[in-house]
């Protein structure tokens, strides 16, 4: 029941999100990347925060929209920019639910272990 609740909660706050729609790409820090695939990507560092917490799970959260958002660039398109927003979020949601399960079942671990999320946008 827990879990099918996280990831309920996880499926609307991502529908709820506004980002804007690119290509695939990886990128660390404050910038993405493309990556092999010719994806723009993103990855999310969360090492400073403890998502075992609420304020820790809410800065995530904003972390992940925000990558979303540098992984989607406006298209002028709304269904070009809800596709991609749809694409990242597939995407991101297993690892946010992975991320947050861990750091609730096992602190320790979850630091050591995973760290970090990695966002991208669809393949151009």
């Amino acid at each position: 029941m827990k879990n099918t609740s996280l990831v309920c909660a996880l499926t609307l706050f991502g529908m709820a999100a506004t980002p804007v729609l690119a290509a695939p790409v990886v990128v660390t820090g404050q910038r993405a990347i493309v990556d092999d695939e010719g994806r723009l990507v993103r990855v999310v560092n969360f090492s400073d925060l403890d998502i075992a917490t609420p304020d820790g799970e809410r800065t995530l959260m904003r972390r992940v929209r925000g990558a979303v958002g540098s992984v989607c660039a406006p298209a002028g398109n709304f269904v070009a920019e809800t596709s991609c927003r749809n694409y990242a979020w597939r995407g991101a949601r297993p690892q946010l639910a992975l991320a947050l399960e861990q750091a609730r079942t096992n602190p320790s671990l979850a630091s050591a272990t995973l760290s970090t999320l990695t966002i991208s946008a669809p393949p151009s």
